[in-house]
């Protein structure tokens, strides 16, 4: 996750609020296997080509998601949707898909993502801080391991 940042919508990570960012992901292989770690304080969902797969409350808790079996060659509609009720918001992600020929492709979520407020406004993701600093730090996380299916 040191390489995945704490993102939010620009101007909303102080306040109750909620952001969705919606990913196109071509895997362009056959994949051997896909881990998504992942969470977002306070309320997070994931949906998968359109399949709700994850709902979790607990912030404190990187999900370690294996998505071998959900994710598919081509392309990969991703949504994540997170609310935050109070404190900091944030959200951090890191996909890592290895393909069967042991090449490897690496998602995170940093400024690069594009999300979208409650009101419908897109912007470039604002840039919190690195996991493992800021509000979240790295002493309060555990780990829960999941199979995506």
């Amino acid at each position: 996750m040191s390489q995945a940042k704490w993102i939010w919508f620009p101007g909303e990570a102080e306040k109750p609020s909620t952001v969705t960012l919606s990913l196109d992901v071509n895997l362009d292989k056959p994949i051997k296997s896909a881990t998504l770690k992942i969470t977002g304080d306070n309320i997070l969902k994931l949906a998968w080509n359109g399949k709700q797969v994850l709902d979790e409350g607990n912030w404190s808790i990187i999900k370690e998601c294996d998505i071998t079996k959900i994710a598919r060659q081509g392309q990969n509609q991703i949504e994540i949707n997170a609310e935050n009720i109070d404190g900091p918001a944030g959200l951090v992600f890191i996909m890592e898909v290895t393909y069967q020929d042991d090449s490897t492709f690496k998602l995170v979520s940093d400024k690069n993502c594009q999300v979208i407020n409650k009101a419908g406004f897109k912007a470039q993701a604002q840039e919190i801080c690195a996991f493992g600093s800021g509000p979240w730090g790295w002493t309060s996380f555990k780990t829960k391991k999941m199979i995506l299916e």
